[in-house]
């Protein structure tokens, strides 16, 4: 999924559809280990942390 640049509150929307879709689908990477919206929202939360 590509974000758009359509400003903050598009882009919420883009972010969170694609969590919610995480939910049922997984995304494949080239390690075979799928991304699952747990992984996701775990990712999005390490890289806004500042720790």
């Amino acid at each position: 999924m590509l974000l758009r640049g359509r400003g903050p509150v598009a882009g919420e929307k883009e972010i969170t559809a694609l969590i919610k879709s995480l939910d049922t689908t997984s995304l494949p990477t080239d390690s075979g280990r799928p991304v699952t919206q747990s992984l996701a929202c775990n990712g999005i939360a390490a890289a806004l942390s500042d720790r």
